[in-house]
């Protein structure tokens, strides 16, 4: 089993996922190998407060670089 690096990975709730697609406010996620073992599932991110995101990402990059 060769493992496919071609999509963009994002870890959610400790586990590895694919974008799928981003329909914004929702992104489709997927995992697994082959069907019928292939899990899907979706993450609705309009009640992020991005401004925070920012800047602890901002932060922890700062820290990172010291």
């Amino acid at each position: 089993m060769k493992q496919q690096d071609d999509h963009v990975w994002l870890v959610w709730l400790g586990k590895s996922w694919a974008i799928r697609k981003i329909e914004y406010p929702i992104i489709h996620l997927w995992r697994g190998y082959y069907w019928p073992d292939l899990e899907y599932s979706a993450i609705d991110v309009s009640l992020v407060n991005w401004d925070k995101y920012c800047e602890c990402a901002v932060q922890l990059l700062k820290e990172d670089m010291t």
